[in-house]
C-alpha cells in the first residue's frame, strides 16, 4: 500500500473514532435534556416554582455541555476533510507529473495566465476610459455654465454677476483639471495595456490563441492630453469633445477585448480541468482500491483546488 495512503488511513481512523464518540454523546446529551424538560413539564406548578433555579442550573450544564460537543464535532469532520483533501491533492498533483497530458495541462496553464492577466488589464483600462468620460462631462457642464456667465459679464456692469463669472470660471478651470488627470491616467494604463498584449501574445501557446483575439488596442495617434493642456473657455468645448470621441473609439474596442478574455478565461479554465480529471483517474483508480473513498463532490473540489493552484 502505497506510504500516502497508509498513513491517511492512520490519522483518519483515528479522528473517525473520536468523531463517533463525540456523536454518541451527543446523541446521549439530547436524550437527557429532552428528558429533563419531559419531567418538568409533568410537575406540579408550585413544584416548578421551588425546583425552578435547580432546574435551569441543570439544564444550563448540559447544553453547554451540548454546544462544546457539537463544536468539536464540526473540528473533527473539518479536520477529517482537510486530511482528505491533502491526501487527493498529493495524488492529482503526482498523477499530472506522470501523465501523458502533462505537456498539455502546462500550455493551458500557461495560457489561462496570459488570458487572466489581459482581463484584468482590459478591465482596468475600461474602467480608466469610463470614469475619463464622466470627468469630461462634469468639465463640459462646467465650462457651458462658465461660458454663458462670461457672455453675461461682457454684456453687464453688474459687480454682482462678474463675479459669479469668475467664480464659474475657476469652477471649470478645477473640473477642466480633473478631467485632464482622468485623461492622463487612462491613456497612461491604454500604453501600459497595448504593451502587455504585445509582450504576452508571444507567451500564448499557438494552440489556444483562437481562444484570445484582437490583442492590441490600435494607436490612433490622437495626443488625449494635448487638448487639455491649457484652459481657455472658447475652446474647451471643442476639445472636450475631441477627448470624448477618441475615448468612446478605444471603448469600444476595450469592451469587445474584456469579453474576450473573460470567455477565453472561462474556456481555458473548463479546459485545464477536463485535463486534470482525466490526468488524476489513475490516482482515483488507486485510492478506491485501497479502499479510500472519494465522493464525486470531493473529487471535484480537489481539481478545483489544483486547477486554481496550478493557475496562481
Amino acid at each position: 500500500m502505497d506510504p500516502l495512503i497508509r498513513e491517511f488511513k492512520r490519522q483518519s481512523s483515528h479522528i473517525d473514532q473520536q468523531l463517533h464518540d463525540c456523536r454518541k454523546a451527543i446523541s446521549k446529551l439530547s436524550i437527557e435534556v429532552n428528558k429533563l424538560e419531559e419531567d418538568r413539564s409533568l410537575l406540579p406548578l408550585w413544584n416548578k416554582i421551588t425546583t425552578f433555579f435547580k432546574h435551569k442550573k441543570r439544564l444550563n450544564s448540559l447544553n453547554e455541555s451540548l454546544i462544546e460537543k457539537r463544536h468539536q464535532s464540526r473540528k473533527l469532520t473539518r479536520e477529517l476533510e482537510k486530511l482528505k483533501r491533502a491526501l487527493l491533492f498529493d495524488f492529482i498533483t503526482s498523477s499530472i507529473k506522470d501523465s501523458h497530458l502533462r505537456t498539455e495541462i502546462d500550455e493551458l496553464k500557461q495560457s489561462y495566465k496570459v488570458a487572466s492577466r489581459l482581463e484584468a488589464s482590459a478591465k482596468n483600462t475600461l474602467s480608466l476610459a469610463k470614469s475619463a468620460l464622466n470627468e469630461i462631462s462634469e468639465a463640459e457642464s462646467a465650462v457651458s455654465s462658465a461660458q454663458s456667465y462670461e457672455l453675461i459679464d461682457m454684456a453687464t456692469n453688474n459687480k454682482g454677476l462678474s463675479l459669479i463669472s469668475t467664480l464659474s470660471t475657476s469652477s471649470a478651470n478645477a473640473e477642466m483639471s480633473d478631467a485632464a488627470n482622468a485623461v492622463k491616467r487612462f491613456t497612461d494604463a491604454l500604453a501600459e495595456h497595448r504593451d502587455l498584449s504585445d509582450n504576452l501574445r508571444h507567451s500564448m501557446v499557438w494552440e489556444w490563441t483562437d481562444l484570445i483575439f484582437d490583442l492590441t488596442v490600435e494607436n490612433t495617434g490622437f495626443d488625449f492630453t494635448s487638448v487639455l493642456s491649457y484652459f481657455a473657455l472658447s475652446s474647451a468645448s471643442s476639445n472636450l469633445n475631441a477627448a470624448a470621441r477618441q475615448i468612446k473609439k478605444t471603448l469600444t474596442v476595450l469592451g469587445s477585448q474584456h469579453s474576450n478574455y473573460s470567455a477565453a478565461k472561462y474556456s481555458l479554465e473548463k479546459r485545464l480541468w477536463d485535463h486534470i480529471k482525466i490526468a488524476s483517474q489513475t490516482s482515483l483508480d488507486l485510492l478506491l482500491s485501497a479502499g479510500v473513498e472519494v465522493t464525486e463532490s470531493e473529487l471535484s473540489d480537489s481539481i478545483n483546488h489544483v486547477s486554481k493552484k496550478l493557475a496562481c
